[in-house]
């Protein structure tokens, strides 16, 4: 709980208030709050939209400084460039053969109707679990490399009407089963900012995809972390939401209470921009039904000065082991991310976590995975090339670990006495979490996204993947929301994340603290691709 005399973390702040931090960032040539680059115009190109936002690209295909078809022409170059060869990235296991036809009639509906939507004509990727009417959904898996479904998930029903062109699915951990995003069907996918190391996963190619500049924006999936993870080590922006607030029909599951789907973007207003299109009710989906929403966009919410007397909980149990180098120096960028907010307006008191273990012990996705999966199979209306998950681990297509995973996976179901003491587990952690925020008058908790930068794919990164998870873990056990925004560098050029967890259904005070720190500190810059 709060302490009243918390020991100091890090070196003290630089500056004295958040004026001089303001001056001096400045002064330094970064973007101050309230002045970020207006929409790009006159004579803007497709190749400069690489670091664009949302919101700028909106403004150069109105002004007509390109097409969606140009655009979306610039994308599959820069896939095949540095995707398909160059370093190999390797985050698309599929690229749209149909998205020039559709970026085309984009063009033209803009011409005679204008802009259908927020996302009209701007090309964004969808993670491989994500069901798509028109291109394979595979979960990574070669077995699955043939199967359409019949019908688009409802988040990619939304983006579509909200006029995004899905240009690709992106390679993952297969059947979401892990944190490296290897594949049976799409192999190793590779960190942009250093080939030798992991993206991160299990939305680990949408988090390459999106921060090489192979589209504007992804979606991903989390069930313990499989949004913030690659995010956060592929300098991105990564949302997980409020349990309830977006759909999870026509995703592959994994897990029936924890599954979510939310942004990957290069900045916070994207992701609000994203979160505003697919944060709808679904009677596909009763989670998301009899919940209050709220009244405005989140787009709306967005505030340079929204770190101004907001209260946070430094949760100093996960910060890593300063003993170990890389946490170490993970732990450097996030005191600095600490001193930077306090510059502008934060307070903060630091929070114990008595239950370490408590949100895996809460975790239930070994008890729900078969019978999700065996729904999903069983509901798809066009024949899957299994029923269930028997057949699909008889077919012993997966890769080793994953494979395991699923073997491990098959006895457990919901009406075992253990799933019911997981869940009795997981009520006291959404208890002691909400009281947590409340009891000491916080917005939100904050501590690194991982505990250390992307750890080499020669070594084994998969093992992290547990101490993340005890971090990662607390928003999808619990259902509250979690962002993760790019923090800085290591010494390494590594890039780290730091996340604010909070309240439920507070979704807009999250996006507006995280992103009054990003026009702050401007820590987002591209990888070294060329």
């Amino acid at each position: 709980m709060a302490q009243g005399t918390a020991r100091p973390r890090g070196r003290a702040l630089p500056v004295r208030s958040r004026r001089e931090f303001l001056a001096l960032a400045g002064a330094a040539g970064l973007a101050l709050p309230g002045l970020a680059a207006g929409p790009a115009r006159g004579h803007t190109s497709p190749a400069e939209a690489t670091e664009m936002s949302i919101g700028q690209l909106r403004g150069a295909l109105d002004g007509g400084a390109f097409t969606s078809r140009d655009l979306l022409g610039y994308h599959l170059e820069r896939i095949d460039a540095y995707d398909r060869h160059g370093p190999g990235i390797n985050s698309i296991i599929t690229v749209a053969p149909a998205a020039r036809d559709t970026a085309a009639a984009l063009d033209s509906e803009r011409a005679r109707t204008g802009a259908r939507g927020p996302l009209h004509g701007i090309p964004i990727i969808l993670k491989d679990n994500i069901n798509t009417s028109d291109l394979p959904t595979t979960a990574g898996s070669t077995m699955f490399r043939d199967y359409v479904p019949d019908r688009d998930a409802t988040v990619t029903r939304l983006l579509r009407e909200a006029g995004a062109i899905v240009a690709a699915k992106a390679n993952m951990h297969e059947w979401a089963m892990g944190a490296t995003t290897l594949s049976s069907l799409g192999g190793q996918t590779r960190n942009p900012y250093d080939i030798t190391r992991t993206p991160g996963g299990s939305s680990g190619g949408t988090a390459a995809a999106v921060a090489a500049g192979f589209v504007a924006a992804g979606l991903g999936t989390d069930t313990l972390g499989s949004i913030r993870i690659p995010a956060a080590r592929n300098n991105c922006v990564g949302l997980r939401p409020t349990a309830g607030l977006v759909s999870r029909a026509g995703i592959i599951p994994l897990s029936t209470t924890q599954d979510t789907a939310g942004p990957i973007t290069r900045t916070v207003a994207d992701a609000a921009q994203i979160l505003d299109v697919i944060a709808a009710p679904d009677p596909a989906d009763p989670s998301t039904l009899g919940i209050e929403r709220p009244s405005s966009a989140y787009v709306s919410q967005l505030d340079p000065d929204a770190l101004s007397g907001r209260r946070i909980g430094i949760v100093d149990h996960f910060f890593g082991d300063p003993a170990d180098p890389a946490r170490a120096a993970t732990n450097a960028v996030i005191d600095r991310a600490i001193e930077d907010m306090g510059a502008l307006g934060a307070q903060f008191v630091h929070v114990g976590d008595p239950g370490a273990a408590a949100s895996l012990a809460a975790e239930l996705t070994e008890y729900e995975f078969r019978q999700a999966i065996d729904r999903y199979l069983a509901d798809s209306g066009t024949p899957p090339p299994a029923r269930n998950l028997w057949e699909i681990i008889a077919s012993n297509t997966a890769v080793p670990d994953v494979q395991a995973v699923l073997i491990t996976y098959l006895p457990f179901t919901t009406e075992s006495p253990m799933f019911y003491a997981a869940s009795a587990a997981r009520a006291a952690m959404i208890d002691y979490m909400v009281s947590v925020l409340a009891d000491n008058d916080l917005d939100a908790l904050l501590y690194p996204t991982t505990q250390t930068p992307a750890p080499p794919l020669s070594t084994g990164a998969q093992a992290q993947q547990t101490m993340d998870m005890l971090a990662e873990g607390r928003s999808p056990v619990t259902g509250l929301p979690a962002i993760t925004v790019p923090a800085g560098f290591t010494g390494e050029e590594l890039p780290v994340g730091v996340e604010l967890l909070g309240r439920p259904f507070d979704d807009g005070t999250l996006i507006a603290m995280a992103y009054a720190y990003e026009q702050a500190t401007r820590h987002r810059r591209p990888p070294p691709l060329g």
